[in-house]
């Protein structure tokens, strides 16, 4: 917040400078004068290209908060969620089992992990 102040006043007071050249009426050497107004031109300058960049910025982190949080929330929710972990505990049981079948024919589930019934 502090930045976002400190950034807008340089911009605001550059531009007045820019405006208003209040250099021009003191008594001092035109090597002075000269001196001020290119570092007027420069903070003008640079605080259009702050003043551009600084959206650019606040977009840019906005996108990658938004992601993050979608991230952590998407991997809390499959770590801690009893839902997914059931599902894909019996998912990787059906695995097994299809690919170790007894001698009939028939696939071995154990009873708890039984695919058949409906969890839902």
């Amino acid at each position: 917040m502090f930045a976002k102040l400190a950034s807008f006043t340089v911009v605001c007071s550059t531009i007045l400078l820019r405006l208003y050249y209040p250099f021009t009426d003191w008594p001092i050497p035109d090597s002075a004068r000269t001196t001020l107004k290119d570092l007027t031109c420069f903070l003008v300058v640079a605080g259009g290209i702050i003043g551009a960049i600084v959206p650019y910025l606040a977009a840019v982190s906005m996108l990658y908060f938004l992601l993050s949080q979608i991230i952590i929330y998407v991997v809390a929710r499959f770590k801690f969620s009893s839902t997914i972990k059931a599902r894909v505990e019996r998912y990787h049981e059906a695995e097994k089992a299809y690919l170790r079948k007894d001698t009939s024919g028939k696939p071995y589930l154990d009873n708890k992990h039984d695919i058949t019934r409906n969890y839902c």
